[in-house]
């Protein structure tokens, strides 16, 4: 279980009296039980993504703990995987190549982790593909590979950064019905990063809102749909309870992201009277 208690984080940047603080999450506190699929959903910049890197280890909060299975966070292990909003291959490696490379570092033996970054790769639908270059790949397969890459070491935890946030709402549909397909073979936790109500609705089993900046949760929502939802996920959507959560969830969502918004034109104001200062 990911037991996160009373965290806060701010960011500092500049020195003496250029100085400035930008608190992103104000007294978060969550528990996330294994084997459920958590999405965070809520306005840019509420550092959802900064709580996400916090869990692995990537990050640490200015107050509060965050403990996994009972130990506390001190960085990066190998029970806990990050899938980034970048592909982030290596485009001098080969599909089968980029997915081997966490167990090569892991020091598995070279028959283990060809045969399981293959088994990795066909379970996202690419094991045809084992020989290309990421250059030689679409956007889509490029994150399929990503996500092979992070399921070929078998995590207890899962963490994913807007995974399909950058491909396009065609893809990006094909590859969350291709994601729930994997979760039905997984053990594994996901925790994951989203701006879309409608991802979130279809994907999670709770779903967490944020506050616009500083980062408060205002609500946690569980999502009563049963798996498997992909095999009939059109009429899923257009269901009249599918459309009760997003019409919830955008009541608690909009006077966010109208705060969110009025944050992002003073903090872009402050920036540019602090450049005119300089000069």
């Amino acid at each position: 279980m990911i037991d996160i208690s009373h965290v806060s984080h701010e960011f500092v940047a500049g020195q003496g009296r250029r100085r400035s603080r930008l608190k992103v999450l104000d007294d978060v506190s969550l528990r996330i039980e294994n084997n459920r699929f958590v999405a965070f959903l809520g306005p840019s910049g509420c550092g959802k993504t900064t709580l996400l890197r916090m869990l692995s280890g990537l990050e640490f909060p200015s107050q509060g703990t965050i403990t996994v299975d009972g130990t506390p966070v001190k960085g990066p292990a190998a029970d806990r995987v990050m899938v980034f909003q970048e592909f982030n291959l290596f485009p001098w490696r080969r599909a089968l190549r980029n997915v081997q490379y966490p167990l090569e570092v892991q020091g598995a033996g070279r028959s283990n982790y060809v045969a399981n970054a293959s088994s990795a790769l066909r379970s996202v639908g690419l094991g045809a593909f084992e020989q290309f270059f990421p250059g030689q790949m679409s956007g889509g397969m490029k994150q399929r590979v990503g996500i092979a890459r992070a399921l070929s070491v078998n995590p207890a935890y899962l963490l994913m950064d807007e995974p399909f946030g950058a491909l396009d709402p065609l893809i990006r549909e094909v590859m969350q019905v291709e994601l729930l397909k994997l979760v039905e073979q997984s053990n594994s936790t996901i925790v994951f990063v989203t701006h879309s109500v409608d991802e979130a609705i279809f994907l999670a089993d709770k779903i967490v809102v944020f506050s616009a900046r500083p980062g408060r949760i205002i609500d946690e929502i569980e999502v009563s749909f049963r798996r498997p939802r992909w095999k009939d996920d059109e009429a899923l959507k257009q269901s009249a309870e599918f459309r009760q959560y997003r019409n919830d969830i955008w009541r608690l969502l909009k006077n966010e992201v109208q705060q969110a918004i009025l944050q992002d034109f003073s903090t872009k104001q402050e920036l540019l009277q602090g450049a005119k200062t300089d000069q």
